[in-house]
C-alpha cells in the first residue's frame, strides 16, 4: 500500500479524463487512495489508469455518462467490488453550457447544463450516500466555481448550475452530518485548463469581452492557478478539513 495523505482510502472522482479531474485524481493516487476514475471519454480515462498504475498506484477507469443514474451506481459498484467501500467522493464531472445574453439560450443546451453540472451531482451523490454510511462516514466534494456569486454576463446557464451545486452542498451537509459524513463545496480557482487556455485565444469583444478580458489580466498578474496547485486543495479537503457546509474557496486555501 502506497504511503501518504490519502493510505487506505478509496476515492471516487468524476470528471477525471481531464482538467482538474484528472490532476486531483492523479494526486489523490499519489498520495495513496484507490481511485476509481469516471468520465465520458474511455480513451482519456484509459490513459490516466494507464499513468497511474504504471507508477504503482491503484485506479480503474468506469466511463459513463454522469446524467445517467446507471453511472453513478456503476462507479460506486466498482469502487466496492474492487477496492472494498469509498471513502471519498469528489464531484468534477461540469460543462460550460451555453454562452449568450438569456434571450438568445436554447432550452435544450439549459437543460443540458443542469442535466450534467447539477443532476450528475446529486446522483452521484445519491449513489454513494448508503456505502459511506456503512463506513461509518465520508468526505464529498462537490465543485463549484466563483460564478456561484460573481455576476458575468452571457453565463447565466453555468452560474446557475453552481448557485444550486453550493446550495445543495449545504442541505446534503446537514442531513449527512450525524452520519459523519462532510460535505462541501468548492471554488477551486482559475485554474489553467483547456477551456480557459481557449478563452484566452478569443478576441475581447461580444458577449465574452469582460470575461475574456478579466481573465487575462489575470493571467498577466501570475493569478491562473495551475492543475496541481488545485489538485492540493483537493488533499487537503478530504484528508484534514474539517468544515462541512461550507462553500471554501482556493484563495483562503493559499492565504
Amino acid at each position: 500500500m502506497m504511503k501518504g495523505k490519502l493510505a487506505g482510502r478509496v476515492a471516487i472522482v468524476t470528471g477525471a479524463g481531464r482538467g482538474i479531474g484528472r490532476a486531483v485524481a492523479q494526486t489523490f493516487a499519489t498520495e495513496g487512495a484507490a481511485v476509481v476514475a469516471g468520465a465520458r471519454s474511455s480513451s482519456d480515462l484509459e490513459a490516466l489508469v494507464e499513468e497511474i498504475t504504471g507508477r504503482g498506484a491503484r485506479a480503474i477507469a468506469v466511463a459513463g455518462d454522469i446524467g445517467d443514474p446507471a453511472t453513478s451506481e456503476r462507479l460506486v459498484r466498482a469502487a466496492v467490488e474492487t477496492f472494498g467501500g469509498c471513502d471519498v467522493l469528489a464531484n468534477l464531472a461540469a460543462i460550460g453550457g451555453p454562452v449568450g445574453n438569456v434571450e438568445e439560450l436554447d432550452p435544450d443546451d439549459w437543460n443540458q447544463t443542469f442535466r450534467i453540472n447539477v443532476t450528475g451531482t446529486f446522483l452521484a451523490c445519491r449513489a454513494v450516500l448508503p456505502e459511506m454510511k456503512r463506513r461509518g462516514g465520508g468526505r464529498i466534494v462537490n465543485v463549484a466555481s466563483g460564478l456561484a456569486e460573481r455576476v458575468q454576463p452571457g453565463q447565466s446557464a453555468y452560474s446557475a448550475t453552481k448557485a444550486a451545486v453550493v446550495q445543495f452542498s449545504r442541505v446534503l451537509a446537514e442531513e449527512a452530518r450525524d452520519a459523519g459524513i462532510n460535505v462541501n463545496a468548492v471554488h477551486p480557482g482559475i485554474v489553467r485548463t483547456k477551456m480557459v487556455a481557449d478563452l484566452l485565444s478569443l478576441p475581447p469583444e461580444g458577449v465574452n469581452e469582460s470575461m475574456v478580458k478579466r481573465l487575462r489580466a489575470l493571467d498577466a498578474d501570475g493569478l491562473i492557478i495551475e492543475t496541481e496547485t488545485s489538485a492540493s486543495f483537493f488533499v487537503w479537503l478530504v484528508s484534514e478539513c474539517t468544515d462541512t457546509g461550507k462553500f471554501l474557496k482556493i484563495d483562503e486555501f493559499l492565504r
